[in-house]
């Protein structure tokens, strides 16, 4: 028995070894396309435009160009690309094998390859009962996927790479946007000393109130304008609740207004930020405001920042700055960097950054002109009547070259900037910051931020 016993040892140690090699080639294969796509991408770029004798509308030193026809059709694709885009990936960079990243990749992996799972299963399923059906079968399959997690990030790859709008808002019904969720993050995450929690109804959507106390009659108080992350298409507003209670217990005494707004793709652009401009119209007629700071999170940022625009053309009065943490600047189907490097990102891989953008922007629409849909490709007249822009960004997140482009122009234009990339961080960090010690550190200095404008 021990002779058998230890035979099959060897044999299990002589097959780890090989598979780790096989894994590790397969990151290595896959990290040379990614190179090797972000090179093509700019060497096609450069000829084309040269051709075409094309003049870019921001910056040929942009980090993401302006899209041409490739962006968009198939047929024109390189194979190098479509392999990039289509084909499920499910080893990402090295480091997300590590440490808390390789926790958080593992959690990610059982939530996407779990729920992504459940829903196909539950095709069949009266539609009515279908999310019912697959958080069930979810619920069920996890555990066994935390066993197996080979099989979890192959499914995993699988439900990103395929995303749909109905799998992304019930995955997030369960993870965030549901009662119990709700309540819990209300409770556990906003501090007691924030007593005063109201909601009320603003062009059809809630907003809700936060802060030390309310407001006496004719006392102006400073407002921090929240505006949560999503993708346009989902309430992630829950996962939020750790800065926003953090922001309503600062010594300035504000008032956090953090508004909901319509989802895509049922309302697609202008919708959501039509209701955000009403929101904040309200905010003046319901409060004595002495400062306002706006803060937006990844879509939320996209908001805020479109926001702060429109007021530019109104000539209402400007917030004394704007704190965005990885926001969606370039809403556009062009590659770029970060955007082939962090393709298969756990939390915006390639396939949900595709849903996204096809959700929000309407088939007419030209999202690399409308800087209300893209703030980054805003005219340099607008950019040098800004106020002060605190950008955050993570060095693993897809989006990270939408901020460093923006961040170039807005510095060209001598707006006051700072600019703080975290290298380690993946897209919505200010979520993980109980996680990683990183994004605890991006989340204070966030929050810092915030009350040095309100100073």
């Amino acid at each position: 028995g021990a002779v058998v016993g230890w035979a099959v040892w060897v044999l299990w140690r002589v097959r780890s070894i090989r598979m780790g090699k096989l894994q590790r080639a397969h990151e290595g294969l896959l990290l040379m396309l990614r190179l090797w796509g972000i090179v093509t991408a700019a060497v096609e770029d450069s000829m084309a435009r040269h051709a075409d004798g094309a003049v870019p509308r921001v910056s040929s030193f942009a980090l993401i160009p302006q899209p041409r026809s490739v962006d968009t059709n198939e047929d024109l694709k390189p194979l190098s690309r479509k392999l990039i885009e289509r084909l499920p990936m499910p080893a990402p960079l090295p480091v997300w094998h590590q440490g808390t990243h390789g926790v958080l990749r593992r959690m990610m992996d059982i939530a996407f390859g779990s729920f992504g799972f459940a829903w196909e299963v539950a095709e069949a399923a009266p539609p009515r009962a279908r999310q019912a059906v697959a958080t069930a079968i979810a619920v069920a399959v996890a555990p066994a996927l935390a066993l197996f997690p080979g099989t979890a990030s192959s499914l995993a790859a699988q439900a990103r790479a395929r995303m749909t709008v109905e799998v992304c808002r019930a995955g997030c019904w369960l993870a965030a946007d549901n009662a119990v969720v709700q309540w819990v993050a209300r409770t556990m995450m906003i501090p007691r000393a924030v007593r005063w929690q109201e909601t009320e109804m603003v062009s059809g959507s809630r907003v809700h109130l936060f802060s030390r106390r309310p407001p006496k009659k004719g006392e102006a108080r400073p407002i921090i304008f929240y505006v949560h992350g999503g993708g346009f298409v989902a309430n992630l507003m829950s996962m939020d609740m750790g800065v926003i209670g953090r922001l309503a217990n600062l010594r300035s005494n504000p008032i956090v207004v953090a508004t909901e707004y319509p989802l895509a793709p049922e309302h697609m652009y202008p919708a959501a930020l039509n209701v955000c401009s009403d929101v904040h119209e309200w905010i003046y007629r319901r409060f004595e405001v002495s400062k306002t700071v706006f803060v937006g999170e990844s879509a939320g940022g996209n908001l805020a920042l479109a926001v702060l625009l429109r007021l530019l053309d109104s000539g209402h009065q400007l917030p004394e700055g704007v704190v965005c943490g990885y926001p969606t600047l370039h809403i556009v189907p062009s590659t770029s960097p970060s955007r082939v490097c962090n393709n298969s990102d756990p939390l915006l891989a390639t396939g949900i950054m595709r849903m996204v953008v096809d959700a929000y922007v309407p088939p007419l629409e030209d999202a690399s002109a409308d800087p209300f849909i893209s703030p980054a490709v805003a005219p340099e007249s607008m950019l040098r009547k800004l106020p002060p822009i605190w950008l955050q960004a993570g060095g693993l997140d897809p989006l990270l070259d939408d901020t460093i482009d923006f961040a170039s122009r807005l510095r060209a234009c001598e707006v006051p900037l700072d600019l703080q990339v975290y290298r380690g961080l993946p897209h919505g960090f200010w979520s993980l910051d109980t996680l990683m010690p990183e994004a605890a550190t991006a989340v204070n200095r966030a929050v810092a931020s915030v009350s040095k404008l309100l100073e």
